[in-house]
């Protein structure tokens, strides 16, 4: 959202961006978690949805299992203005998939 000067006010974004600003002095408004990986081209047949699917659920539980193991590929995202130990864990949230039609 921008003000009348034309800066922005408001912005929606995903980590590392959120714990970069926090850490530069933003505030949170509002927040929501968004799983765009449940939504996968129709031209992906079934055992090619499958395995997508397989191959997501199985780094699930690699980072679920050790997020600070993977934290710097997250991190590395802002180039090296937010070390992977200041990113907050409390914004990134990994879950395995919901399958639907």
């Amino acid at each position: 959202m921008k003000d009348k000067n034309g800066d922005y006010r408001a912005v929606t974004v995903m980590e590392p961006f959120i714990s970069l600003a926090l850490k530069e002095g933003a505030h949170i408004i509002a927040r929501s978690f968004n799983r765009g990986e449940e939504v996968v081209g129709p031209e992906l047949n079934q055992q090619e949805r499958r395995s997508f699917y397989d191959a997501e659920n199985k780094a699930v539980d690699l980072i679920n299992t050790d997020f600070y193991k993977y934290v710097h590929h997250i991190a590395g995202h802002v180039k090296g203005a937010l070390k992977p130990s200041e990113l907050l864990r409390a914004f990134v949230h990994y879950k395995n998939v919901d399958y639907y039609d």
